[in-house]
Formats: structure tokens, C-alpha cells, sequence
């Protein structure tokens, strides 16, 4: 009971923190700002490990590089991702993401050896011509600049989600949030002072329902994620995490009017959560 409602708490969070950072970057927003505001929100709620003392810095040296690297990875894809989705339908966004799915088993091959099955392959090609299905077609409004950013953003989540996988075996859950976050968080701040960036003026510009609304979303996702692992596999959590592609392309159509090619995006989803759905049953056999 706990697993399902913490993994459909990760769900929700992930369709509205989509569907609200799309709408958000919209604004005349600094993006690198909005992207730490996000991670002021991911911060926040790690700081009540600390009166539970639920923290430690007991660590190895080894196990404290590994989350460095992680952060940094997770510093770059928070702005990448923000990029993206102020140049992509959150539709298309979320087509292009979930081919990360198949790039994480890849990079497991090459860099952990971690062969991948047959039927993973086969859902990886599956997932993989929901692309190619979505661009198929006269469709210059996704420009070339803008579908590379969307592909960076994947593959660079899929970096970080391979090292996450390692880092949660040396590192208890309420010591990789507070620790990766807090980390991620020094990043951002550090880069929007490098910029220049006037964060009493930009707060101004960017603070409102929606973007609290966003930091909130955000949260939901990444800890009912984080927990969810604790109480279900790997493989089920994923598979019903992935389902968000779904929801998001119904709702931005239906929600945020990115009616274009829309029975192509329902499509392309569908495809995709076909190629999903082959990974995920390989993992149960």
C-alpha cells in the first residue's frame, strides 16, 4: 500500500512538474533561474532529516566523489531540461525523454557490463521508432537546434541516472537527498552569480502560483521516486514512472493546446509505452 502510494505520488509529481515547467518557461524568466528555484524546492523538504537526525557524513571517500559527480550531472540536466522545454511541445519533450530507458541499458553494457537481453534490445528499437514516427512528416516548427536539445537533455539525464543507481547502494535515501541536493543547489546558486543574474529582481519576475506549484510538483516526483525503490523493484517503479509519457502528451494537448500533429504525439506515445512495455516484461521473466 505504501509502494502504490508513493509511486503514484512520483507520477503525479512528474506529469504536473512537466506540464507546469512548460507552461513557466514561457515567461520572460531567467531559465537558469527557474531551474534553481526548482532546486530550492528539491532542497527545502530535506532539511527535516536534520532535527530527526536522520543525516551523517560518515562516508567514504570514494562513496562522496560519486555523489559530486552525480551533482554535477544533476546541475546540468536541471538546466537542460528547463531549455528544452522552453523550445518543445511538453509532448514532444517527453517522447524524446523516455528514450533514455534504453540509452541507461546501453550505457549499463558499456560502462558496468551489464549485459542487456534480447528483449531489451527489441523494446529499445520499439522505443526508438516512436521517434522516427513523430518526425516523420513536414514538421519544421520542431526545428533541428530544438530536437538536440530535447536528445542532450536525455542523454545527459541517462549519465546521471546510471550513476544514481550506483550511488544509492553506498548511501541511505535520506542521505543522498539532503547531501545530492544540497550540492545541486550550491551549483545553481554559484552559476546564477557567475551570470550576474539579479535574483531579488528575478524572483519578482518569476515568483507565482504556478512556480510554486512547479517546486512543489518537483518534489513529488524526485522523493516519491527515491522511496518508491525502497518498497518496490527497480524494474515495476521504472516501468510505471515511464507511464508519465502517456499523461503528458494527453494533457498538453488538452491542457496546454499543443494541438499540432496530435494524433501523431498519441501515436508516437503509443509506440513508445509498446517499446516500454516489452522492457518491462523482460525484466520479470
Amino acid at each position: 500500500m505504501i509502494w502504490i502510494l508513493l509511486v503514484v505520488t512520483h507520477l503525479i509529481g512528474l506529469t504536473a512538474y512537466t506540464l507546469l515547467l512548460r507552461k513557466q518557461t514561457s515567461s520572460p524568466s531567467s531559465k537558469l533561474f527557474i531551474a534553481f528555484l526548482m532546486q530550492v524546492g528539491l532542497f527545502v523538504p530535506a532539511l527535516l532529516y536534520l532535527p530527526l537526525n536522520m543525516i551523517t557524513f560518515s562516508h567514504s571517500f570514494v562513496s562522496w566523489v560519486g555523489l559530486g559527480v552525480g551533482a554535477l550531472l544533476l546541475a546540468g540536466y536541471m538546466v537542460f531540461n528547463v531549455m528544452a522545454l522552453s523550445k518543445l511541445d511538453a509532448s514532444v519533450f517527453t517522447i524524446l525523454f523516455n528514450v533514455r530507458i534504453f540509452v541507461v541499458t546501453l550505457l549499463g553494457y558499456v560502462l558496468l557490463g551489464e549485459l542487456p537481453t534480447s528483449a531489451q534490445v527489441v523494446g529499445g528499437i520499439v522505443i526508438f521508432g516512436s521517434i522516427v514516427y513523430l518526425y516523420m512528416g513536414k514538421q519544421s516548427h520542431w526545428n533541428t537546434r530544438s530536437t538536440y536539445l530535447g536528445i542532450v537533455t536525455m542523454g545527459w539525464f541517462s549519465m546521471h541516472a546510471l550513476l544514481e543507481k550506483y550511488n544509492l547502494r553506498s548511501w541511505s535515501p535520506e542521505n543522498y537527498l539532503f547531501f545530492i541536493n544540497l550540492l545541486v543547489l550550491l551549483i545553481l546558486l554559484f552559476v546564477v552569480l557567475l551570470r550576474r543574474i539579479l535574483i531579488v529582481q528575478e524572483l519578482k519576475r518569476s515568483w507565482n502560483k504556478s512556480m510554486l506549484l512547479l517546486m512543489i510538483a518537483r518534489s513529488l516526483s524526485a522523493y516519491g521516486y527515491v522511496y518508491a525503490l525502497m518498497y518496490g523493484s527497480l524494474a515495476v517503479t521504472s516501468y510505471i514512472s515511464s507511464m508519465s509519457v502517456v499523461l503528458i502528451v494527453v494533457f498538453g494537448i488538452y491542457i496546454l493546446k499543443e494541438h499540432d500533429h496530435r494524433l501523431r504525439k498519441i501515436g508516437a506515445a503509443g509506440i513508445a509505452l509498446i517499446g516500454m512495455t516489452i522492457i518491462f516484461l523482460s525484466q520479470l521473466i
